[in-house]
């Protein structure tokens, strides 16, 4: 299980986080935060209560497991520490609970992102990850522990009173916290997590099959053959992906292109660590203390909140509303890159997931005042509707012109080319006595790319602009033996070029459709046109 956090060590900012937590002699979960959001049925009183908590530093130091704060000390003790080791692994992370595992963080920490307002860069690091319910993330983690301190010999500070009753408890935990560092580990990391996002579960299922046949999966040694299939399999992805990386324990690093990645964490345990970090902490119930057996009390709220290793207690759950929440996103996102659309169910069920985290909160804010109260199960209902993906309905026009050339299909899978949120954005034109050639320029995330069909006969008619607020709505021309004459026209501006040969032929993007792109064949002209448009239907649920 792991926390992180922002603290100081030598005047330097570090980073924090914790992986085994000893609860009631077991190994526990991690701090369940807040959110920014979510506040649909979140009280006034727990909105205004919101703010920064400072997470814990040393030793000793109380703690709250369920919000991460940092709090007064209750314990002493003696610290004892011993040298560290290092590790290298990878993983295939298809849920948010196996992708926080991997990264040396528990779930109920992960996908609740820590608490408000903290600066904790592993927490940000997860959050920018926008891992949905469908997505799939292979990890690669390099881990150097220089060493391990451990508190022993602890018990409570004879000048600290022991609570006996629940009022005595709520002030005690007011002060002190439910928990205390009971050990930290300092020393760096380094991981790189590249992630796809698939349309659906079975999508999903296909990938992680393909990956393992490639020789990726989990275990698999990091060496040079694992860098060629990674390299490979990412060059080649059809779908969006995100490659995000970073580092701890190095002052100034520069870090490494996706194709370099496993010589870098391979190399990254010999490095010099020069910003010595304290990468993971643990901490023990008061309850195992001598003299604080009235803190039982609360113990079993700790595992509603965090869990404990039977149940993910409420953390599993906010990490599925968290998974739905980004995958609401992202299909609302590529909805506004092909100009919009309005799936009234999607957004119902966007509002149900925040009314789930806003009724999460307001449980949070009555631990902070009463630690020890009854806390109602909650219902999730929006877990209820399934994970949704993509629907989409694609058409064609044509198609225009002869059997010349060589074919092309710019758009061999419109459901991936969607998906991945690749979109046409500008058309230019070569002609004279017919179109000598189409280019057609496409952008997926902020690459960009294009496609000449046809030779460089003729003179440049210029290009078209083609954008969310300005879509293509007509294509008309000629065609014979070859496309003899475009018209392309948006909804600002039109492109014209060719000659007067051919078969006249019109065309218009159906209401609530979009041009995807083209297919069709070419050679040192623009032998024939196959016009692709697609159009969305409400999102299926599963």
């Amino acid at each position: 299980m792991t926390i992180k956090a922002l603290t100081r060590l030598n005047d330097r900012t570090v980073t924090v986080h914790a992986r085994s937590t000893v609860i009631q002699g077991k190994r526990g979960r991690a701090f369940l935060g807040f959110y920014l959001e979510g506040l649909c049925y979140m009280s006034a009183q727990a909105q205004t209560s919101i703010q920064k908590v400072m997470p814990p530093a040393s030793l000793k130091q109380g703690y709250d497991s369920v919000t991460g704060a940092g709090r007064s000390t209750a314990i002493v003790g003696e610290a004892d520490e011993i040298g560290g080791t290092s590790t290298l692994q990878v993983t295939v992370a298809t849920t948010i609970h196996e992708l926080t595992e991997a990264l040396g963080i528990d779930q109920s920490l992960s996908v609740s992102y820590g608490p408000i307002a903290s600066g904790d860069q592993k927490l940000r690091f997860v959050r920018n990850l926008e891992i949905t319910s469908s997505s799939i993330s292979i990890v690669v983690y390099s881990l150097h522990l220089s060493r391990i301190q451990t508190l022993k010999n602890f018990s409570l500070d004879p000048h600290v009173q022991a609570p006996t009753d629940p009022n005595s408890i709520t002030k005690f935990f007011n002060a002190y916290g439910d928990s205390f560092i009971s050990s930290r580990t300092l020393g760096g990391e380094y991981y790189a997590v590249f992630t796809f996002f698939a349309n659906d579960m079975q999508e999903q299922i296909k990938l992680k099959a393909d990956l393992q046949a490639s020789g990726i999966y989990n275990g698999v040694s990091a060496n040079a053959e694992f860098q060629v299939n990674f390299s490979r399999v990412t060059r080649t992805a059809t779908t969006r992906t995100n490659f995000v990386q970073s580092i701890s324990g190095i002052e100034n690093p520069v870090l490494p292109s996706p194709d370099e990645i496993v010589e870098f964490a391979t190399k990254f345990t010999s490095l010099d660590q020069d910003m010595e970090a304290v990468i993971d902490f643990s901490v023990t119930g008061y309850e195992n203390v001598l003299g604080l057996s009235a803190m039982g009390a609360l113990a079993a709220n700790r595992i509603y909140f965090i869990g404990d290793e039977s149940s993910p207690g409420l953390g599993g759950k906010l990490g599925e509303l968290i998974g739905l929440r980004n995958k609401i996103d992202s299909l609302l996102q590529t909805y506004q890159v092909y100009g919009g659309y309005v799936d009234n169910r999607l957004t119902a069920v966007r509002t149900e997931v925040e009314c789930d985290i806003g009724a999460v909160n307001n449980q949070i804010y009555e631990w902070e005042k009463n630690p020890v109260q009854n806390f109602p199960a909650l219902a999730f209902n929006s877990l209820k509707n399934g994970s949704p993906s993509i629907s989409v309905s694609v058409g064609t026009f044509g198609p225009y012109g002869g059997n010349g050339g060589n074919p092309f299909d710019d758009v061999p899978d419109p459901l991936g080319f969607i998906a991945s949120r690749t979109h046409l954005i500008s058309v230019g034109l070569r002609g004279g006595e017919y179109v000598d050639q189409l280019l057609a320029t496409y952008l997926r995330e902020n690459n960009s790319w294009n496609y000449k069909h046809g030779g460089n006969g003729g003179g440049y008619k210029g290009s078209i602009t083609i954008a969310p607020n300005s879509p293509v709505t007509a294509i008309a021309g000629r065609a014979g033996r070859y496309v003899d004459h475009l018209t392309i026209s948006t909804s600002s501006s039109t492109l014209d070029g060719g000659g007067d040969g051919g078969n006249p032929f019109s065309t218009k993007i159906p209401a609530g459709n979009f041009l995807l792109g083209f297919r069709g064949r070419s050679g040192d002209a623009l032998d024939q046109i196959i016009i692709v448009y697609a159009g969305f239907a409400p999102a299926t649920w599963k």
